[in-house]
């Protein structure tokens, strides 16, 4: 049984990387309560020396049990204090031994109910069967209790008396305040020799409010720092009652000054609070002697201190301390273990050690890129790094890790502050003595402000600050640096991308950084995208970017390449392939190593589920394109920094369906706060509303802008020219539209666009039909029908029939006129129907319209009745704004 404890690293446990130094623990009811806990399964475990236990012995504990006790040891001695309801809930979580659940929850009560001498006999006890077991005395829980032994040893007898009364109210805060009325009061249970002395430290109570750890700091000189004599608190009484008996005000009120100019950690009491403690102690104790000249010099001081420090919530309407809102601020603090603030938390639980302190900024910031949804709420964590830098001001880490939840709701100011003060304070606490690399600091302090600079669109000052980088990273030959700067140059650079991408994964390979290789191939054949590349040839380099995924267990990129292949079929046209792997996405396995219930989720998952929730709504299903959008509100709240992904889908598919309808005011509306994530498509879609709307003078400006714009995708370039097209069949120039639908075709085919080329023909087919082209427009058709409604959304597929119809009509001649004009008139009413399901009443009159001539011409004068009546009753429900009859255009 000693390997659960022997095979955890001390190493790993205790000394963080970063840390400066040993601290001084300090002993917490919640530490007492883990004390407890660790006894109490150390009892129940059979000892490596006595016979193993049969196998259906009551208490023998299973496999998965042990496992599930070491985590949760390692879970409570790493991570900060907690309520006892939640430390009783994560224990009745957890697969414990049911006895040593009871045992723990009873040695709890036991604890409540028996006084300070029960505290006093727990550490002694503890001492005893810690040194009798060799494998627990030299395992990581060894050291932790060791540790808290003699922390609790260097505590004053006001202190341990205090630290017991902190507990019952620890206690009493989960069961509330009427338990156990058959106990006596802690008083009580106190040996009778000891309540003198109580009676005397009460007297001094009010003055003796700093931390622990400061506390015991000054009464080493007391007890001239014999450190290694140091007996049992049980063993010093005596001694303690004289020290006690010592001290005078002076000494007390000098201990305060001393412990708030050393800036020491106050535990549970911040910083800037320090010495209006002291200022409350004094207004409290007005019966004490007058004080000497020095004291009031201290009093003084502290005056001055507190005046520029305590914020103004803490005082009152006559500018002095308000104890009941220093109370209140006291209990507003953040719990690290649950991310959950705690409206009236123990003063004495909001102590959090340095490694603790480290443990919660690592473990945010790896939430922050595994799932951002997991972490705190940027408010939350705010408050959280707030209270840490107070405990720990010198934390670079922490300050690093506000930048990131700046950066996560786009707040450049606060981002810039603390990514500055993140490197101040590390360059500040160095190590000179060491030999190494000074300017790495400086180096990667500039490679992070150009990532900044980056993630806000400030191109120019990102590349002014990765020039300062690479300037460094040169000097001292750091090319992992230098890597990471080529990465965020391509980025930040319009031109050469392709020639710096190729040369980022290439370098990278041969470094052995294997992110950064992966990264480069993705990105490389998302530029290749653009150009004349075949699919075949981009599919085969995702395939290796993947081998390089897998082999390293790069779960964001594998995320990345799902929705890098997603995002490729999209422009290819093949709305399945999407749809296939947006879905494989989701279903990827990659959840936490630490914690089961949380899965990777960034910004390739919020796209995945925007690209199911467009297709559904393309094939006319809202609603369950709004349930999946629902989802992802609830993944990716509106503070996170994917959120702008199905924001944007939200748009885009609210723009649509206004389009279809033909609420203008609504539609112009959506364009605007489409406008301030995507700008370009914004402009698209209004000039889209202008030629809906009959506004084709300024369409035909704004699209004019629109093409003299640099860096145009290929799909965006297509779509301006069909827009263009479309303008001009309407305003009666089908003849100039032609050469431009040709151009679009050209451009579509040479980039493998095959959707957008099906769609460009069946334009050219509505044109060549205008201008009585008949066999060249059936040729288009046949090239673009079967492309559009096997991918096509419903609207483009109502379309598309539309035209098939016409070219029925245009083709219609001789003797079986009149068959083939019934058959067009009757295939109609499936196009009504599509048009009808995405809403498009002023395409539901288009057809209506056509239908009603056929039956005209064909002498069917009840369909010719109906289809007219349908017409009138459509004009009446949905009045279509539209400004004129759109049967010549697509």
């Amino acid at each position: 049984m000693c390997r659960d404890w022997v095979a955890m690293s001390s190493r790993d446990i205790f000394n963080l990387p970063g840390s400066g130094g040993r601290e001084r623990d300090t002993v917490t009811p919640h530490k007492i309560a883990v004390i407890l806990y660790i006894e109490k399964y150390a009892r129940l475990r059979p000892k490596y020396w006595e016979p193993r236990p049969h196998v259906d012995c009551e208490h023998d504990i299973s496999p998965r049990q042990r496992k599930a006790t070491s985590l949760m040891t390692v879970r409570l001695i790493q991570g900060s204090d907690m309520k006892l309801k939640e430390l009783l809930d994560v224990v009745n979580d957890s697969e414990l031994l049911p006895q040593h659940v009871t045992t723990f929850m009873s040695a709890l009560h036991e604890m409540y109910c028996s006084g300070v001498d029960k505290l006093l006999t727990l550490f002694e006890t503890v001492e005893k069967f810690t040194t009798q077991d060799n494998c627990l005395w030299t395992s990581v829980v060894g050291l932790y209790l060791r540790r808290m032994i003699l922390a609790f040893r260097w505590l004053s007898f006001s202190r341990v008396t205090r630290l017991y009364q902190s507990f019952q109210d620890y206690y009493k805060e989960c069961y509330g305040q009427d338990i156990l009325p058959s106990c006596p009061p802690s008083s009580a249970n106190q040996p009778k020799f000891i309540q003198p002395l109580v009676k005397l430290m009460n007297q001094l109570d009010g003055a003796n409010m700093m931390d622990d750890t400061s506390y015991d700091i000054q009464m080493e000189d007391v007890t001239h720092g014999d450190e290694e004599n140091t007996q049992s608190i049980s063993e010093n009484l005596p001694n303690m009652a004289e020290n006690i008996g010592d001290m005078t005000e002076g000494n007390i009120l000098g201990n305060i000054s001393g412990n708030i100019a050393e800036n020491s950690i106050l535990g549970n009491v911040a910083e800037n609070l320090g010495s209006a403690a002291a200022e409350t102690s004094l207004s409290e104790n007005a019966d004490m002697t007058v004080c000497s000249a020095e004291i009031m010099a201290i009093t003084q001081r502290q005056d001055n201190e507190s005046s520029e420090q305590v914020p103004s919530g803490l005082l009152n309407s006559d500018g002095q301390l308000d104890e009941s809102n220093i109370n209140e601020q006291l209990g507003k603090t953040v719990n690290r273990s649950t991310g959950q603030l705690d409206g009236a938390a123990n003063v004495s639980t909001v102590h959090s050690s340095r490694q603790q302190a480290e443990l919660f900024i690592g473990q945010q910031t790896a939430l922050l890129q595994f799932n951002e949804a997991a972490a705190l709420t940027p408010q939350q964590l705010q408050e959280s790094i707030r209270l840490l830098l107070k405990q720990n001001p010198d934390l670079a880490e922490a300050h690093y890790l506000s930048y990131l939840n700046c950066v996560r709701v786009k707040e450049y100011n606060g981002a810039l502050h603390s990514l500055l003060r993140s490197y101040d304070r590390a360059l500040l606490h160095r190590d000179t003595s060491r030999a190494e690399d000074h300017s790495k600091g400086f180096r990667y302090a500039a490679l992070n402000l150009a990532a900044l600079h980056a993630q806000f669109g400030h191109k120019k000052e990102g590349v002014a600050a990765l020039q300062e980088a690479i300037r460094l990273a040169q000097e001292s030959s750091d090319h992992v640096c230098l890597q990471h700067a080529l990465a965020w140059l391509y980025t930040l650079l319009p031109n050469q991308k392709i020639t710096l991408m190729k040369r980022s994964f290439v370098k990278s390979s041969e470094l052995s950084l294997s992110y950064l290789s992966s990264l480069g191939m993705l990105n490389h054949v998302s530029q290749l995208a653009q150009t004349q590349a075949t699919p075949a040839q981009l599919l085969q380099s995702i395939l290796r970017a993947e081998a390089v995924n897998c082999q390293h267990s790069l779960v964001s990129l594998q995320h990345g390449a799902w929705g890098l292949r997603a995002a490729l079929w999209t422009l290819w046209g093949n709305a399945t392939m999407n749809a296939l792997c947006s879905q494989l996405l989701l279903q990827l396995n990659t959840h936490h190593t630490t914690a089961p219930s949380i899965y990777y989720a960034a910004q390739p998952t919020c796209a995945a589920i925007c690209n199911v929730a467009m297709l559904l709504a393309s094939r006319g299903d809202y609603q369950l394109a709004g349930e999946v959008l629902q989802h992802a509100r609830e993944q990716f709240p509106s503070h996170n920094q994917h959120a702008d992904l199905w924001m944007f889908a939200e748009a885009h598919m609210t723009l649509s369906d206004h389009l279809h309808q033909g609420h203008w005011t609504l539609a112009q509306c959506t364009i605007n706060s489409m406008a301030t994530t995507q700008p370009i498509h914004a402009q698209y879609r209004e000039c889209e509303l202008m030629v809906a709307k009959g506004e084709l003078t300024r369409a035909s400006q704004l699209l004019g802008k629109l093409q003299k714009k640099e860096d145009l995708n290929v799909d965006l370039q297509v779509k301006l020219l069909l827009l263009e097209s479309e303008l001009l069949v309407i305003s009666g120039s089908s003849t100039t539209a032609l050469p431009i639908l040709v151009e679009a075709l050209a451009l579509a085919d040479k980039h493998h666009l095959h959707y957008l080329a099906a769609l460009t023909r069946l334009h050219l087919a509505n044109v060549q039909l205008q201008l009585g082209l008949v066999q060249e427009a059936k040729d288009s058709v046949e090239g673009g029908l079967s492309v559009v409604l096997s991918n096509g959304s419903v609207y483009d597929q109502a379309r598309a029939r539309l035209v098939t119809a016409k070219l029925q009509i245009s083709d219609a001649k001789g003797n079986e006129r009149k068959a083939k004009l019934l058959t067009a008139a009757r295939s109609l009413d499936l196009v009504q129907q599509l048009f009808e399901k995405v809403k498009a009443f002023h395409r539901v009159r288009d057809a209506l319209y056509l239908k009603t001539r056929l039956y005209q011409e064909v002498g069917f004068s009840e369909e010719r009745n109906k289809s007219a009546y349908e017409f009138r009753q459509l004009e009446q429900q949905n009045p279509c704004l539209s400004f004129q009859p759109s049967v010549y255009s697509f």
